[in-house]
């Protein structure tokens, strides 16, 4: 009887998107994940759009806010590699925090018998008391 092989795609599908070819004639030495690059770009677009009468007070003090357009989006990039709640990416977890609290804590509801149910009661119960 042959043995089969079994193979455990898991690790080859989990790899990031990496760029490392920018053109024809210019490639960068190491590849950089493109999560790396999207969470630059939005930081630093909502830097410009979002923030940006905090980035006009701090251009009171000279070379401030330039420093804070290159530090904020470069240590947001560095975290969101590095931490992971509950051993899960960040994006994940912030998405999974959101959907809880939209469904479960904004809009009290009961779940029974695998169905949501709101959390309204229209009578008042009382208790009677016991000898």
């Amino acid at each position: 009887m042959k043995r089969k092989n079994l193979y455990n795609y898991k690790k080859a599908l989990n790899v990031p998107y990496m760029v490392q070819k920018l053109t024809k004639k210019f490639s960068l030495e190491n590849p950089i994940k493109v999560t790396k690059i999207a969470v630059f770009a939005l930081t630093l677009l909502s830097l410009f759009t979002i923030f940006k009468p905090l980035m006009i007070m701090l251009g009171v003090i000279p070379g401030l806010d330039l420093a804070c357009y290159a530090l904020i989006p470069i240590s947001v990039t560095m975290m969101y590699d590095s931490v992971e709640p509950d051993g899960l990416k960040i994006y994940h977890y912030l998405w999974d925090s959101v959907s809880y609290i939209l469904q479960y804590k904004l809009i009290p509801k009961r779940i029974y018998q695998d169905k949501k149910y709101r959390a309204e009661v229209d009578e008042k119960i009382q208790f009677e008391k016991m000898g």
